[in-house]
């Protein structure tokens, strides 16, 4: 083993280190109990969409290690970095090139790396199809979970126009009218922020002794 492999080999132990010190698990952990702990809605989406973005980076982050692994261990073939005569960079530079392809699998843009041998190119189709179902998955999850907002303001915003026009046609003084809506606006935002047992329709399906047990640990 030449001199530049074993130079090679202690770089990507570097990376290995690195990798050890990321868990995909904790941080779905840790994203979860964030959200259980928030009852804003809106406060809820922004951490979902938050952990799906550091998830997909962690993801990333993997791959680009694994693809510039699979480069510096092969001395025998043309590799990715020899053939874009890469190999004078450093290593936090072809980490960087790396990530850029990784990104480049998982949403649709260019760049200017390529395959170079069977195994970089069995590589790069395994990512291709992992990254397709990852971008679907992601998509449609914070898809609908905007979705299921925006449907909530929107009945928010039917319910004031009904109490706007039946107030506005009843004749109601501006300061009552005022005091109405601003009752209104107030009680919605803590209808969004906490959700009624009357709004969870399992509930009713429950034995009797855990809806009781569960109102004594409420209140």
């Amino acid at each position: 083993m030449t001199g530049t492999a074993v130079l090679r080999m202690m770089r990507l132990a570097r990376f290995v280190r690195i990798v050890r010190l990321f868990r995909l698990r904790h941080l779905r952990g840790v994203s979860k109990a964030l959200v259980s702990k928030l009852t804003s809605q809106s406060a809820s989406l922004g951490i979902e969409v938050l952990a799906h973005f550091i998830a997909v980076m962690f993801l990333n982050h993997f791959v680009a290690c694994a693809w510039f692994a699979i480069a510096a261990y092969n001395t025998d073939e043309t590799t990715w970095i020899r053939d874009g005569e890469f190999d004078r960079l450093t290593q936090m530079q072809c980490y960087v090139l790396a990530l850029h392809w990784s990104l480049t699998q998982f949403a649709p843009s260019t760049q200017n790396i390529a395959p170079s041998n069977t195994l970089e190119r069995t590589f790069a189709c395994v990512v291709v199809l992992v990254g397709l179902m990852v971008f679907s998955s992601v998509v449609s999850s914070i898809t609908g979970a905007v979705n299921q907002l925006r449907v909530r303001q929107v009945q928010a915003l039917a319910e004031e126009t009904k109490i706007r026009e039946f107030l506005t046609s009843r004749g109601i003084s501006a300061e009552l009218y005022g005091s109405i809506q601003g009752f209104f606006k107030q009680t919605y935002r803590k209808k969004s922020e906490w959700v009624c047992e009357s709004d969870i329709p399992f509930f009713d399906q429950i034995p009797q002794t855990m809806l009781i047990q569960m109102h004594t640990d409420m209140y």
